[in-house]
């Protein structure tokens, strides 16, 4: 900073200023700027950490399907909209027909993890964004049919499992297919809670069970 100092006569006398040397100032904030970059990218990381850790928490591994503990929270959400809104929903209960035999034949990684693999692929594909859909455990599948009365979910099971019908699997050079066995029960038609209906979404999965599996059921009391 400088100046300049006049006489009365308004003639220039001299300077006179000072100097302050802020390279020290400088440099810490240019320091500082670093450490908030660098702190910038490890909470992006973190966020993106954070968000493949909630994915691989509410996600079955081998499927990419939802898993079981999301499928109880999302489950009890639209069971409340439900009640609320006084509309149906229907559950399907789905097992892959013959895992066993098709692990023994084509081994389990080649047999028993491409099958459920392929029929999770199926079923998200053919399922609504308002569906859930996921993999209840082992072979199991549960699809919950948002505003969906048991006659409705019955004609999409039936297409679900046309469709696969029509897939083949190729294991090693070998092509073989699958086939799903479903039971079918709906709220409130068939139960006052989600519970209810589930219970008797299984009774129909075994019903198609005993009468040779590949069929779709419809729970009847």
């Amino acid at each position: 900073n400088a100046r300049l100092v006049k006489n009365k006569a308004g003639k220039v006398m001299y300077y006179e200023g000072f100097v302050v040397d802020i390279t020290g100032r400088k440099a810490s904030e240019v320091a500082l700027q670093k450490v908030n970059e660098q702190l910038r990218v490890q909470l992006d990381e973190i966020r993106e950490l954070h968000t493949t850790l909630r994915n691989q928490a509410v996600h079955d591994q081998l499927t990419g399907l939802y898993n079981r503990r999301y499928m109880q929270e999302a489950i009890a959400q639209e069971y409340a909209i439900a009640l609320l809104k006084e509309y149906p929903i229907s559950l399907i209960v789905l097992d892959l027909d013959h895992l066993k035999e098709i692990n023994s034949t084509y081994g389990h990684f080649a047999g028993g993890d491409k099958p459920l693999q392929r029929l999770g692929e199926h079923l998200k594909a053919m399922s609504r964004a308002e569906d859930i859909v996921c993999r209840h455990g082992g072979d199991e599948f549960l699809i919950a049919l948002h505003n969906t009365p048991a006659q409705v979910a019955y004609e999409r099971a039936e297409q679900w499992r046309k469709s696969l019908g029509r897939l083949k699997i190729d294991s090693n050079g070998t092509k073989f297919k699958i086939s799903f066995s479903a039971g079918i029960a709906s709220f409130p038609a068939d139960g006052k809670n989600i519970e209810e209906v589930m219970q008797a979404a299984d009774k129909a999965l075994y019903r198609a069970k005993e009468l040779g599996r590949n069929c779709v059921v419809v729970y009847s009391a």
